[in-house]
């Protein structure tokens, strides 16, 4: 485990004050013991420790074309999500988090699950220790939205720009970053859901001086966790350099991408409405059924796998 920043940056829903706890519960006790903890004494934010262990929410790397030959940088690691199924089917993977207690834990994991080519890399994308074109592959798995909170002196897009900007570098000629984020009109934000970085309903849907005040108002910060929807992303990625654009829809999010579509692929949206979402999600296969006859369905596709090359 390697360091090139301070520790007193935290971010998870996990609290702080329970790392070392848990940290040393697996440690010493294994994973089993570590699950029980959690599920007992319901911890805020457990699910996120708990489905790390879960190789299926990496699913979204099945879009990579990886293999043994591939060197591979995971922006935002966290406890080891997709670091690990990753590090199974290619070369190298550089696992990067900005959090310490995160890559501390994902450390252990790497010890315990004997993966040595994991390097756990305490660090922000402000900070990487790494040459231009040294990767195959970058993952940004639910981190552009957030790196605008971190240069409060720039606009939220700016930033997000910059750390494109920073990736496109680190890219090979032939590389493919690999970036999961929410649509900013997704179909949950319309009628169910809270925005999940504000924790607000409606939020990513107002126009951002808006969306702010609001934010200031009932949070006492400013809106600079920005999403967009798809014609937005494109916009912005072509900012950045890249020069060739893949959009995928995974379903129920991309946290949990239980199934995942290319975009404007039609008939791969009718089955999975017919026998998944009428089974499962009856409000939302109406919902979806209405959308896709008047052509909107994909429009407002709760979250995106977006795919870019240099």
């Amino acid at each position: 485990m390697f360091s090139f920043v301070e520790n007193d940056y935290y971010y998870g829903k996990l609290p702080q004050q329970e790392m070392p706890l848990l940290l040393d519960l697996y440690q010493n006790k294994g994973v089993a013991a570590l699950k029980a903890y959690l599920n007992t004494h319901k911890l805020r934010g457990r699910r996120v420790l708990l489905n790390s262990f879960r190789a299926n929410h990496a699913d979204g790397r099945f879009l990579l074309a990886l293999d043994l030959t591939s060197v591979v940088l995971d922006l935002g690691c966290g406890f080891g999500t997709l670091a690990i199924p990753i590090a199974k089917v290619c070369k190298e993977v550089f696992a990067v988090d900005a959090t310490f207690e995160r890559v501390q834990f994902l450390a252990q994991r790497v010890e315990c699950e004997d993966l040595a080519n994991i390097i756990p890399i305490h660090a922000s994308v402000w900070d990487l220790p790494f040459s231009k074109s040294s990767f195959d592959c970058i993952v940004m798995n639910g981190v552009l939205e957030w790196v605008g909170e971190w240069l409060a002196d720039r606009s939220p897009r700016e930033v997000q720009l910059k750390a494109l900007e920073r990736c496109r570098e680190l890219l090979k000629p032939s590389g493919t970053l690999f970036v999961a984020i929410e649509n900013r009109i997704g179909f949950e934000f319309l009628y169910r859901s809270r925005d999940p970085h504000s924790k607000l309903y409606f939020t990513s849907l107002l126009p951002r001086k808006l969306a702010s005040a609001v934010t200031r108002l009932l949070k006492h910060k400013s809106y600079r966790t920005y999403t967009y929807t798809r014609r937005g992303y494109q916009r912005l990625f072509r900012q950045a350099g890249y020069s060739h654009l893949e959009f995928y829809c995974p379903w129920p999010r991309y946290q949990d991408p239980r199934y995942i579509s290319r975009w404007g692929d039609v008939a791969a949206a009718r089955y999975f409405r017919k026998t998944v979402l009428r089974a499962q999600r009856f409000d939302e296969y109406v919902f979806c059924s209405g959308l896709a006859r008047l052509g909107l369905d994909w429009l407002f596709s709760p979250s995106f796998i977006i795919l870019a090359q240099k």
